[in-house]
Protein backbone atom coordinates (compact mmCIF):
# COMPACT_ATOMS: atom_id res chain seq x y z
CA UNK A 1 0.00 0.00 0.00
CA UNK A 2 1.07 3.21 -0.58
CA UNK A 3 1.33 5.30 2.54
CA UNK A 4 3.32 8.36 0.54
CA UNK A 5 0.22 11.42 0.86
CA UNK A 6 2.26 13.60 -1.70
CA UNK A 7 2.69 11.07 -3.68
CA UNK A 8 -0.97 10.82 -4.23
CA UNK A 9 -1.80 14.02 -4.52
CA UNK A 10 0.71 14.97 -6.80
CA UNK A 11 0.05 11.56 -9.32
CA UNK A 12 -0.37 12.04 -12.88
CA UNK A 13 -4.18 10.58 -13.43
CA UNK A 14 -5.73 8.90 -16.17
CA UNK A 15 -7.30 12.13 -17.91
CA UNK A 16 -9.30 11.99 -21.02
CA UNK A 17 -9.87 15.02 -23.55
CA UNK A 18 -12.37 13.21 -25.37
CA UNK A 19 -16.26 12.40 -23.87
CA UNK A 20 -17.34 9.05 -24.93
CA UNK A 21 -20.66 7.80 -23.57
CA UNK A 22 -21.78 6.04 -20.87
CA UNK A 23 -18.20 5.98 -19.98
CA UNK A 24 -17.15 9.55 -19.71
CA UNK A 25 -20.51 9.79 -16.96
CA UNK A 26 -19.85 10.48 -13.16
CA UNK A 27 -18.59 7.30 -10.94
CA UNK A 28 -21.72 5.99 -9.54
CA UNK A 29 -20.33 6.30 -6.07
CA UNK A 30 -19.93 10.64 -6.86
CA UNK A 31 -22.72 12.68 -5.52
CA UNK A 32 -21.65 15.53 -7.33
CA UNK A 33 -19.66 16.39 -10.71
CA UNK A 34 -17.75 19.65 -11.92
CA UNK A 35 -17.89 21.64 -14.54
CA UNK A 36 -16.24 25.01 -16.43
CA UNK A 37 -17.30 27.10 -18.90
CA UNK A 38 -14.88 29.46 -20.70
CA UNK A 39 -15.98 32.56 -21.80
CA UNK A 40 -14.98 36.23 -23.68
CA UNK A 41 -11.86 37.85 -21.96
CA UNK A 42 -10.91 34.72 -20.27
CA UNK A 43 -13.46 34.21 -17.39
CA UNK A 44 -14.18 31.15 -16.41
CA UNK A 45 -17.46 29.92 -14.59
CA UNK A 46 -17.27 27.20 -12.52
CA UNK A 47 -20.19 24.74 -11.38
CA UNK A 48 -21.09 22.08 -8.99
CA UNK A 49 -23.77 19.76 -10.05
CA UNK A 50 -25.47 17.66 -7.72
CA UNK A 51 -26.09 14.63 -8.64
CA UNK A 52 -29.72 13.80 -7.09
CA UNK A 53 -30.98 17.32 -7.31
CA UNK A 54 -32.73 18.29 -10.38
CA UNK A 55 -34.39 21.49 -10.10
CA UNK A 56 -31.68 23.50 -7.68
CA UNK A 57 -28.59 20.82 -8.32
CA UNK A 58 -26.16 23.63 -9.88
CA UNK A 59 -24.13 25.90 -8.35
CA UNK A 60 -22.12 28.60 -9.99
CA UNK A 61 -18.69 30.86 -9.50
CA UNK A 62 -16.86 33.17 -11.48
CA UNK A 63 -12.81 33.56 -11.91
CA UNK A 64 -10.34 35.08 -14.24
CA UNK A 65 -8.31 32.52 -16.18
CA UNK A 66 -4.74 33.36 -14.87
CA UNK A 67 -2.67 31.03 -16.27
CA UNK A 68 0.15 30.68 -20.03
CA UNK A 69 1.28 28.24 -21.24
CA UNK A 70 4.93 28.94 -20.51
CA UNK A 71 4.25 29.34 -16.84
CA UNK A 72 2.44 25.74 -17.24
CA UNK A 73 5.30 23.89 -19.02
CA UNK A 74 8.34 24.92 -17.06
CA UNK A 75 6.08 24.65 -13.45
CA UNK A 76 6.33 21.20 -11.14
CA UNK A 77 3.62 19.27 -9.78
CA UNK A 78 3.46 20.74 -6.52
CA UNK A 79 3.52 24.85 -8.36
CA UNK A 80 0.68 23.61 -10.57
CA UNK A 81 -1.25 23.13 -7.67
CA UNK A 82 -0.52 26.72 -6.33
CA UNK A 83 -1.67 27.90 -10.09
CA UNK A 84 -4.82 25.49 -9.83
CA UNK A 85 -5.55 27.43 -6.23
CA UNK A 86 -5.12 30.91 -7.99
CA UNK A 87 -7.38 29.98 -11.16
CA UNK A 88 -10.25 29.20 -8.53
CA UNK A 89 -12.99 31.26 -7.86
CA UNK A 90 -12.34 34.15 -4.65
CA UNK A 91 -15.98 35.77 -4.56
CA UNK A 92 -19.02 34.03 -3.74
CA UNK A 93 -21.15 32.72 -6.56
CA UNK A 94 -25.31 32.27 -7.17
CA UNK A 95 -25.64 29.34 -4.52
CA UNK A 96 -27.36 29.81 -0.68
CA UNK A 97 -25.83 26.00 -0.61
CA UNK A 98 -22.14 26.19 -1.25
CA UNK A 99 -19.15 29.26 -0.68
CA UNK A 100 -16.44 29.46 -2.50
CA UNK A 101 -14.19 27.44 -0.06
CA UNK A 102 -16.30 24.43 -0.63
CA UNK A 103 -15.50 24.75 -3.80
CA UNK A 104 -12.10 24.88 -2.89
CA UNK A 105 -12.07 22.53 -0.57
CA UNK A 106 -13.99 19.63 -3.43
CA UNK A 107 -10.97 20.53 -5.76
CA UNK A 108 -8.26 21.33 -3.40
CA UNK A 109 -9.07 20.18 0.06
CA UNK A 110 -5.98 21.71 2.26
CA UNK A 111 -3.62 24.24 1.25
CA UNK A 112 -0.32 24.07 0.17
CA UNK A 113 1.19 25.41 3.51
CA UNK A 114 4.02 23.46 4.07
CA UNK A 115 6.83 21.51 1.20
CA UNK A 116 6.69 18.81 4.09
CA UNK A 117 5.06 15.78 2.92
CA UNK A 118 3.09 14.93 5.69
CA UNK A 119 1.16 17.96 5.55
CA UNK A 120 -0.40 17.28 2.42
CA UNK A 121 -3.40 15.69 2.25
CA UNK A 122 -4.46 13.89 -0.50
CA UNK A 123 -7.03 15.45 -2.84
CA UNK A 124 -10.46 13.63 -3.48
CA UNK A 125 -10.99 12.63 -7.34
CA UNK A 126 -13.28 14.80 -9.07
CA UNK A 127 -14.82 14.41 -12.56
CA UNK A 128 -14.73 17.91 -14.55
CA UNK A 129 -16.48 18.75 -17.49
CA UNK A 130 -14.79 21.70 -19.90
CA UNK A 131 -17.00 24.05 -22.17
CA UNK A 132 -14.72 26.22 -24.47
CA UNK A 133 -13.91 27.68 -27.99
CA UNK A 134 -10.72 28.57 -27.13
CA UNK A 135 -8.59 25.72 -27.92
CA UNK A 136 -5.77 27.16 -26.13
CA UNK A 137 -7.22 27.98 -23.12
CA UNK A 138 -9.27 24.36 -22.55
CA UNK A 139 -5.94 22.62 -23.03
CA UNK A 140 -4.25 24.76 -20.31
CA UNK A 141 -7.11 23.44 -18.24
CA UNK A 142 -6.78 19.72 -19.09
CA UNK A 143 -3.05 19.87 -18.30
CA UNK A 144 -3.65 22.24 -15.16
CA UNK A 145 -6.08 19.72 -13.51
CA UNK A 146 -3.15 16.59 -13.83
CA UNK A 147 -2.05 17.87 -11.09
CA UNK A 148 -5.08 16.34 -8.78
CA UNK A 149 -6.36 12.94 -9.49
CA UNK A 150 -9.65 13.84 -11.90
CA UNK A 151 -11.36 12.53 -14.78
CA UNK A 152 -11.26 15.79 -17.21
CA UNK A 153 -13.69 15.51 -20.32
CA UNK A 154 -13.53 18.51 -23.14
CA UNK A 155 -17.52 18.78 -24.25
CA UNK A 156 -18.12 18.51 -27.79
CA UNK A 157 -21.25 19.80 -29.64
CA UNK A 158 -22.60 16.64 -30.24
CA UNK A 159 -22.74 15.86 -26.47
CA UNK A 160 -25.33 18.56 -26.48
CA UNK A 161 -27.66 17.86 -29.44
CA UNK A 162 -27.47 14.54 -31.73
CA UNK A 163 -24.84 14.87 -35.17
CA UNK A 164 -28.52 14.59 -37.60
CA UNK A 165 -29.73 17.47 -35.25
CA UNK A 166 -27.13 19.66 -36.45
CA UNK A 167 -26.99 18.95 -40.39
CA UNK A 168 -25.57 22.17 -42.58
CA UNK A 169 -25.30 24.11 -38.92
CA UNK A 170 -21.75 25.19 -37.64
CA UNK A 171 -22.49 25.47 -34.49
CA UNK A 172 -20.09 26.22 -31.14
CA UNK A 173 -20.04 24.02 -28.41
CA UNK A 174 -20.32 27.02 -26.06
CA UNK A 175 -23.71 28.39 -27.77
CA UNK A 176 -25.26 24.75 -27.90
CA UNK A 177 -25.15 24.07 -24.47
CA UNK A 178 -26.22 27.39 -23.52
CA UNK A 179 -29.28 26.37 -25.74
CA UNK A 180 -29.86 22.75 -24.38
CA UNK A 181 -29.02 24.23 -20.09
CA UNK A 182 -32.05 26.68 -21.31
CA UNK A 183 -34.42 24.30 -22.75
CA UNK A 184 -33.29 22.01 -19.41
CA UNK A 185 -34.92 24.82 -17.68
CA UNK A 186 -37.68 25.89 -19.29
CA UNK A 187 -38.19 23.13 -22.54
CA UNK A 188 -38.43 23.93 -26.03
CA UNK A 189 -38.98 25.66 -28.02
CA UNK A 190 -35.78 28.05 -26.41
CA UNK A 191 -33.94 30.97 -27.83
CA UNK A 192 -30.59 31.59 -25.98
CA UNK A 193 -28.82 35.39 -26.84
CA UNK A 194 -25.11 36.20 -25.74
CA UNK A 195 -24.17 39.35 -25.99
CA UNK A 196 -20.43 40.69 -25.82
CA UNK A 197 -18.33 41.95 -28.03
CA UNK A 198 -20.76 40.47 -30.51
CA UNK A 199 -23.94 39.51 -30.40
CA UNK A 200 -25.80 36.11 -31.35
CA UNK A 201 -29.12 34.11 -31.39
CA UNK A 202 -29.15 30.62 -31.06
CA UNK A 203 -32.61 28.52 -31.23
CA UNK A 204 -34.66 25.22 -31.35
CA UNK A 205 -38.16 24.53 -32.11
CA UNK A 206 -40.78 23.04 -30.09
CA UNK A 207 -39.66 19.38 -30.90
CA UNK A 208 -35.92 20.28 -29.64
CA UNK A 209 -34.89 20.20 -32.98
CA UNK A 210 -31.86 23.32 -33.99
CA UNK A 211 -33.14 25.80 -36.59
CA UNK A 212 -30.07 28.15 -36.19
CA UNK A 213 -28.48 31.05 -35.40
CA UNK A 214 -27.87 34.41 -36.37
CA UNK A 215 -24.42 36.38 -35.83
CA UNK A 216 -24.28 40.60 -35.34
CA UNK A 217 -22.14 42.89 -33.88
CA UNK A 218 -22.11 43.89 -30.21
CA UNK A 219 -24.09 46.50 -28.54
CA UNK A 220 -20.64 49.04 -28.27
CA UNK A 221 -20.39 48.62 -32.01
CA UNK A 222 -23.87 49.70 -32.56
CA UNK A 223 -23.65 52.18 -29.87
CA UNK A 224 -20.18 53.54 -31.50
CA UNK A 225 -21.96 53.64 -35.04
CA UNK A 226 -24.68 55.96 -33.91
CA UNK A 227 -22.75 58.50 -32.20
CA UNK A 228 -22.38 60.70 -34.91
CA UNK A 229 -25.81 61.18 -35.93
CA UNK A 230 -27.15 61.28 -32.50
CA UNK A 231 -24.76 63.74 -30.24
CA UNK A 232 -26.73 62.16 -26.46
CA UNK A 233 -24.62 59.24 -26.82
CA UNK A 234 -20.94 61.02 -26.85
CA UNK A 235 -20.95 61.26 -23.43
CA UNK A 236 -21.04 57.43 -23.32
CA UNK A 237 -17.81 55.49 -22.59
CA UNK A 238 -17.42 51.47 -22.42
CA UNK A 239 -17.51 51.05 -18.43
CA UNK A 240 -20.67 53.02 -18.51
CA UNK A 241 -22.13 50.79 -21.07
CA UNK A 242 -21.40 47.49 -19.47
CA UNK A 243 -22.46 48.65 -16.24
CA UNK A 244 -26.01 49.34 -17.58
CA UNK A 245 -25.98 46.15 -18.99
CA UNK A 246 -24.95 44.73 -15.93
CA UNK A 247 -27.73 46.61 -13.89
CA UNK A 248 -30.69 44.79 -16.77
CA UNK A 249 -29.24 41.41 -16.37
CA UNK A 250 -29.51 41.43 -12.74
Amino acid sequence: MNRNPTSNLLKTPHTSTETVWPQSLPGPDEKRFFSITICENSELVWAIHEVDEVVHGVHTFKSQLKLNKDELKTSGKSEKLELLRTNLPKEHGNSNKYNVTDLQNFVCPVPLESTVEEDIIPAAEITLYIVGVNALEVDLLVRLFRCIPSRVFVMKSTDFFLPHERENLRLKVDRVAALRGSAHIHGFPAIVFDIGDGLTCTAANLNGRLIGESVSIGLWSRLQSLIGINSDLRALTRDTVDKLFDEVMK
